[in-house]
């Protein structure tokens, strides 16, 4: 019958050779991840010239296609809106003169 092993104690080192420093782990773990700045290096051209003009594109159609925006848009009765859409109209033309 052979004996259960013993856990090593937690010391400096875990395994041969693995460095157990937090400072020198982290550090490689960082290096592993690209800085924000080297994504646009790191983007082939066709995706680069592709997002561009997807984003004119999309900033096209926002200009062009919203419709303006009007106070009344969201009002329930279409019978009020239309009232006071005459009057308003009655009030901006100016009234003809009477021969």
């Amino acid at each position: 019958m052979k004996p259960t092993p013993v856990p090593k104690p937690a010391g400096e080192k875990g395994d041969p050779g693995e460095d157990m420093n937090v400072r020198h782990v982290h550090a490689a773990i960082w290096r592993e991840f690209a800085e924000p700045r080297e994504i646009w290096r790191r983007t082939p051209w066709y995706l680069r010239h592709f997002y561009f003009i997807l984003f004119l594109w999309v900033l096209f159609y926002l200009i062009n296609f919203t419709g303006s925006w009007k106070w009344s848009e969201y009002e329930d009765s279409s019978i009020r809106r239309s009232q006071r859409e005459d009057a308003h109209a009655r009030l901006e033309t100016p009234p003809r003169p009477q021969p």
